[in-house]
């Protein structure tokens, strides 16, 4: 009715030009519009003749649309007596990305001497009235597919029950149900206790997400407790609980924090990627929801749809990951009780197929981009650049027990000594002393060179954070030495030392793949390295594994290798990491093993049981 009102008073009356001073209903509209657009809702609320329900209604409309923005702009002012309509052009601003455009009314009375904006919800948008609101309705397209190498999903829809307690149903036994849901489901319980404590009575207070399986192993044991309530839902998930988590990330609903980098393209209760590449792909793989600009009467009913912005689906994300080379490295590790993580790459092209790092319920990824010394694998570069300073594997390399270098006491891990050992001797029983004697024939950018030239260091990038490692020239003969066993400050990741391994077997260095739709950058090329140092380094890693170090982890027939046993930290002796890097086939791999002591006793057999895994 107010609509055909004012319709029938711009028709039937004489407008004048309103406004010709500044009190006039020009001006006090103008005056509105403009704080309105600056949001400085205290002025614009001022100027109506119901100042506290505008400030109201003002402020809803701002917080329900999630207004960034308006920008409003007078049009057509039309008096008649002590009234006035003013038409103005209003483009609104919402979650960033989002523009609404249209035509609004005011109307304004003079009341004395002043114009006011007679103050109606109707004010704000025509189609605006007591006890409505105007609020966003958003539909998230399906979430795009996350798949790997082959095609294989990575994520696909799987029953959970949601494990929750409620506050009124605890009663007096809330001690006990929280200390035997804790110790069933492996959870504190000092977090629950409190969470309890702050819910209302009826609230659903969670503890865990289970899959189905799951649930119906401890179901017997935590339904009758209690308190305890279920719920029945569906998840995004991998193949198996941990599955390749640190890399692939997690899927879930959007926490304040995701809702707040979304930068207003997500919204409480979507389901957005949480970590890893579900986190680095979230707007990809989401797409864009479809919104629309309702009018939600009192009773909850849709009373109008004044505007909708189309959404469109989200991208898929291949990798470059084997689901079956993943659970092969996930299985080979499943029993090893220390941070540990195995890498396995194509050695034709660094795709990366699997990237396992234990426990897998961490997010940080060991695998990609952890720090850690080589230890006895960085004689692979060691002997890449000896082989090229006239060393050969028949030259004769005495193993002393020790050897000292500008007062610094160097020794063989378990005390070993030979004095008419050759070269290829003293590469497959590791022996440090004889690489520190023939490393002072190199010069001190020799180990930097040729650690370059395999790829350590090398300047690519994935989409998730991950180290290419650093090897600094030595500042001395004691950092020449420690650096020529892989220890000073040379650093790798399990990633690196796999990539290393790859370029020895193919002869060319490749830089890391891990997701290949959409397109990624693509790295410079590395030069091929030496055929003919290449062939005498492989001869040299297959006798690790067959009269070596390697050779009572009952590696594959065809593996090539090296084991290391890093020190690290301040302790005396030392702690160590075990290593283990190398190649079989197609697939060049590297295990580590945080504190795990000798790399031929512990990482060798890992990467022994992977090898079998991947073949079975």
């Amino acid at each position: 009715m107010r609509r055909l009102l004012v319709g029938v008073l711009v028709a039937v009356a004489l407008p004048t030009v309103a406004g010709c001073g500044a009190s006039g209903p020009k001006a006090a509209a103008q005056k509105y519009l403009e704080a309105w657009s600056k949001n400085d809702l205290n002025k614009a609320s001022a100027l109506t003749s119901d100042p506290t329900q505008a400030m109201q209604t003002l402020t809803r409309f701002r917080t329900d649309l999630h207004v960034n923005s308006v920008n409003a702009k007078l049009g057509v002012v039309a008096t008649h007596g002590s009234d006035a309509d003013a038409e103005y052009d209003a483009t609104v601003q919402l979650q960033s990305t989002l523009f609404w455009r249209y035509v609004a009314h005011l109307q304004l009375h003079k009341a004395g001497s002043s114009w006011l904006v007679r103050w109606t919800p109707q004010d704000i948008h025509p189609m605006y009235s007591e006890g409505s609101r105007l609020l966003l309705q958003r539909t998230l397209p399906p979430r795009a597919s996350m798949v790997d190498r082959n095609g294989t999903p990575l994520f696909t829809p799987q029953p959970v029950v949601k494990v929750g307690l409620e506050k009124q149903r605890l009663g007096t036994q809330a001690s006990s149900t929280i200390s035997a849901v804790a110790r069933i489901l492996h959870v504190q319980a000092s977090p629950l206790t409190a969470a309890v404590a702050k819910a209302s009575p009826t609230a659903f207070v969670p503890v865990i997400t289970l899959r189905l399986a799951a649930y119906e192993k401890v179901k017997p044991r935590i339904y009758p407790l209690p308190g305890t309530v279920f719920v029945n839902a569906m998840q995004l998930l991998p193949p198996a609980t941990g599955f390749a988590r640190p890399l692939l990330g997690s899927v879930g609903e959007a926490t304040a924090d995701a809702v707040k980098q979304g930068r207003g393209r997500y919204a409480a209760g979507d389901v957005v990627g949480l970590s890893g590449l579900q986190l680095a792909y979230q707007d990809r793989l989401t797409g864009t929801a479809t919104t629309s600009i309702v009018v939600r009467g009192l009773d909850g009913s849709t009373v109008a749809t004044l505007k909708t912005f189309p959404g469109h689906a989200g991208a898929p994300v291949r990798t470059t990951l084997d689901v079956a080379v993943q659970r092969a490295a996930e299985q080979a590790l499943a029993h090893e009780p220390k941070n540990a993580a195995l890498v396995a790459v194509d050695a034709r092209t660094g795709d990366i197929l699997a990237a396992a790092s234990t426990p897998d319920a961490t997010s940080y990824d060991r695998a990609l981009s952890g720090r850690y010394p080589p230890g006895s694998t960085f004689k692979l570069v060691t002997t890449y650049a000896l082989l090229a300073a006239g060393v050969t594997p028949t030259t004769t390399v005495p193993c002393p027990r020790t050897v000292t270098v500008d007062g610094k006491v160097f020794q063989n891990f378990e005390g070993e000594a030979t004095s008419s050992a050759t070269f290829a001797d003293d590469f497959a029983h590791s022996c440090n002393t004889a690489f520190i004697s023939a490393a002072k024939r190199l010069p001190p950018s020799a180990l930097p060179r040729a650690a370059s030239a395999m790829g350590l260091g090398a300047p690519w990038h994935l989409p998730l954070d991950a180290f290419s490692g650093a090897v600094p020239a030595p500042g001395d003969a004691v950092e020449q030495a420690a650096s020529a066993i892989g220890q000073a400050k040379v650093e790798v990741s399990p990633l690196e030392m796999a990539l290393v391994a790859a370029a020895i077997d193919t002869g060319t260095p490749h830089a890391p793949v891990l997701v290949t739709e959409p397109a990624q950058k693509t790295s410079a090329a590395l030069p091929a390295l030496d055929p003919a140092r290449l062939a005498a380094l492989r001869a040299l890693m297959r006798r690790v594994v067959t009269n070596g170090t390697a050779a009572g982890a009952h590696l594959p027939a065809a593996t090539f290798g090296k084991t290391g046993t890093a020190e690290f930290g301040s302790d005396n002796p030392p702690k160590t990491h075990a290593w283990f890097v190398g190649y079989r086939g197609r697939i060049a791999f590297a295990v580590l093993v945080e504190g795990g002591g000798v790399g031929g006793e512990v990482a060798a057999p890992i990467a022994a049981a992977f090898l079998r895994h991947v073949h079975a």
